[in-house]
């Protein structure tokens, strides 16, 4: 069953994504490393229990018109997928020039298969509308030219062709503390996604209400 959340308004614009949702021992091993992160150098923001762990397919920012036709694909896509997707994740940690902290999963077929669908009908959807973090970097700068192509034909930096799957455990305050953080190893951890969430996204991606949800 699809739930369509009983608090879930359409409003002016919406931030949200389609993301994997992590549970069982990578959801553990994640709020551990992002706990042991914060205890190390000051964070941003984390993910915990407010803010979940998740693999991102797609985010965007939807216009009140496109958000129903959200709601619907969200049911398309959850009720098609009938096979569990499966993820095997990095044995390292990757982290980006902003400071974000991420642990990778290795890419296959299908779930770059998911993105491609998914970038592909929603990003018409979002009618050029870029999430705030985003339009912050194009007024930027330091904005490298690719870069800001990247922004403005898909609306993200990580995605289409540089589409990078993973799991966001924070940001660091200062981006040079990341040598405070080299001998963090995660766990080996291969798991089967069961479901997918939609979820309404804060300033820097992070899902901060789950808005549609397979149960």
């Amino acid at each position: 069953m699809i739930k369509k959340f009983e608090n879930f308004e359409t409003r002016e614009y919406l931030d949200a994504g389609i993301a994997v949702a992590v549970e069982g021992e990578a959801a553990r091993a994640a709020l551990s490393m992002a706990e042991e992160i914060a205890k190390r150098a000051p964070t941003v923001f984390r993910i915990d229990a407010k803010h979940l762990p998740h693999i991102t397919l797609f985010q965007g920012r939807f216009p009140a018109r496109s958000q129903e036709a959200l709601n619907e694909y969200f049911q398309k896509i959850t009720r098609e997928q009938g096979v569990p997707l499966r993820i095997e994740m990095e044995d390292s940690l990757f982290a980006r020039p902003n400071g974000n902290i991420f642990w990778n999963v290795k890419k296959t077929p299908e779930i770059i298969g998911l993105h491609k669908e998914m970038n592909d009908i929603l990003r018409p959807l979002t009618d050029g509308m870029l999430m705030r973090q985003f339009s912050d970097l194009l007024k930027g700068a330091s904005l490298s030219e690719e870069d800001r192509h990247q922004i403005e034909k898909y609306g993200a930096l990580l995605a289409g062709d540089k589409y990078m799957p993973h799991i966001t455990l924070c940001r660091l305050e200062r981006a040079k503390d990341v040598d405070s953080i080299k001998n963090i190893k995660p766990p080996s951890v291969i798991f089967s996604a069961e479901k997918f969430i939609g979820g309404e996204l804060g300033y820097y991606g992070t899902i901060d209400k789950v808005i549609f949800e397979e149960k």
